[in-house]
């Protein structure tokens, strides 16, 4: 019997839908010799831009990024970034959606129950970037807007939290001061602005800001690896907080409540510093990670105790 093309629609059953789960993806496209195109699922944007800007930053574990940090944990569901080359000038714009985790960063377990609330987010921003033979450089601006929380907090039903408003600028460069050398650095600095509901009233309003610096070599011990050393501050408040307008007394003549502004300050008594030393290359047959960090008052907890840590990983394609 002659066998015919199949010409019906694929279906998955439920149980292999379920566990055909896209987990993240991406896609970069040149669409011109000056214009190139990346979009991603389950993919934070500022990774998109880094990439289409090739720009080439260490691996870390532990020790991240200020330019991919938004103070708070989040699940991406969608994020492009579109880059133009202008003269000897990089112009990319960018966006992304998801939702915000009501947890810290650090609280790994609380982000894996089921029963932690998401509310949704909205970033889009634009960046510029230029190289002068071993020496490059980028600002960036974008504009977060969260649904309901505030630079990832929840507030309680009962205040009547509208969301807020973010504003990121960030700087970055790096200089290869010797051949295989880089020497990087990052900036982000971080405005928030709580929308006024309820009972949080205007002037809700604080600062935040985080860093990096690091050098890396390249072809250490081998053709292609890359052995780096970072120090880093995650985004921590700064300075600022919410104001709430609460009853503050109460009159047994009048039977009214006097309100007035009570402030709550933000900004924590720790400040998380990262040290973190990583290699990464080829080994037996396979790609290999290899890290050591040092974190002091972790999440920014001052009286949280230092920890200290290894990482070891290890992958092959077969």
């Amino acid at each position: 019997a002659q066998s015919l093309p199949w010409s019906g629609q694929l279906r998955l059953s439920s149980e292999d839908a379920r566990r055909s789960e896209v987990l993240a993806a991406q896609v970069v496209a040149r669409l011109s010799p000056k214009t190139r195109l990346a979009f991603g699922y389950a993919q934070g944007a500022d990774g998109l831009v880094a990439q289409v800007q090739g720009t080439r930053r260490p691996a870390f574990l532990v020790a991240g990024s200020p330019m991919d940090d938004s103070g708070f944990s989040k699940d991406t569901d969608f994020a492009f970034a579109l880059r133009r080359d202008v003269g000897r000038w990089g112009l990319t714009l960018s966006g992304e959606s998801g939702n915000a985790f009501s947890a810290a960063t650090r609280q790994e377990i609380a982000l894996a129950s089921s029963r932690q609330r998401r509310e949704s987010y909205t970033r889009i921003g634009i960046a510029i970037d230029r190289n002068w033979g071993d020496f490059d450089a980028s600002l960036g601006a974008s504009w977060l807007s969260e649904d309901r929380t505030i630079l990832g907090a929840r507030l309680h039903e009962a205040f009547g939290s509208r969301g807020a408003d973010n504003l990121f600028l960030d700087a970055g460069a790096g200089w290869i001061f010797r051949p295989g050398w880089r020497l990087g650095g990052a900036w982000r600095q971080g405005y928030t602005s709580a929308r006024q509901s309820g009972f949080l009233a205007p002037g809700s309003r604080f600062v935040s800001n985080g860093w990096s610096l690091d050098v890396a070599h390249s072809s250490l011990f081998q053709r292609g690896d890359s052995f780096a050393l970072r120090v880093s501050q995650p985004l921590r408040v700064q300075s600022g907080g919410l104001n709430f307008n609460l009853p503050v007394a109460y009159s047994y003549d009048t039977l009214q409540a006097t309100n007035g502004i009570r402030r709550l300050t933000l900004s924590p008594q720790g400040r998380e510093i990262t040290t973190e030393l990583a290699w990464r290359g080829a080994l037996l047959g396979g790609s290999a990670n290899a890290s050591l960090f040092y974190r002091k008052d972790p999440g920014h907890y001052a009286n949280q105790p230092d920890d200290m840590g290894v990482g070891v990983s290890w992958n092959t394609e077969f």
